[in-house]
């Protein structure tokens, strides 16, 4: 939210180069990516238990809530202008990660003991969410450090 609050529709919209996005695209991708990378979650606890990630959480933290990797988003994840502004994604946000929450709050099935996404177990993948979130807040500063950023 803090990433957001106070701009303009105009520096909502501003993309330093054509390969790169605004932060009203940083915004979508992320609640795409909130909805997309949960139902992951909910899709592998169907799955059995007992398998175990391949990967730490400290490396999950690194890879997902940091820009030292370049990472391509592609397909559903991409931003397509499914919201009109920075308000309208910003809403559809909150409801998705309240759903995140809420399980996260009262699951009580084995997240350790089931993986998922390249051998992540679900609790690193519920890591990965939250931490995808600092990523793009990270780019959004990048975006509005940008020279050419409008004043207003």
């Amino acid at each position: 939210m803090e990433a957001i609050q106070g701009l303009t529709p105009a520096q909502a919209k501003f993309k330093p180069a054509a390969n790169r996005w605004s932060v009203l695209e940083c915004a979508e991708h992320l609640t795409q990516a909130e909805q997309l990378l949960f139902a992951d979650v909910q899709d592998a606890l169907q799955g059995p238990i007992g398998k175990k990630s391949r990967v730490s959480d400290a490396s999950v933290l690194d890879v997902w809530g940091t820009r030292k990797q370049k990472a391509q988003s592609s397909g559903d994840y991409d931003p397509i202008g499914r919201w009109p502004d920075l308000g309208a994604v910003l809403n559809e946000f909150n409801r998705r990660r309240d759903i995140t929450i809420e399980f996260v709050t009262n699951t009580k099935e084995d997240l350790r003991g089931r993986t998922c996404c390249g051998g992540m177990d679900l609790y690193q993948q519920l890591l990965g969410i939250s931490a995808h979130t600092l990523r793009h807040v990270e780019q959004m500063s990048e975006v509005k450090a940008d020279p050419g950023f409008p004043k207003s």
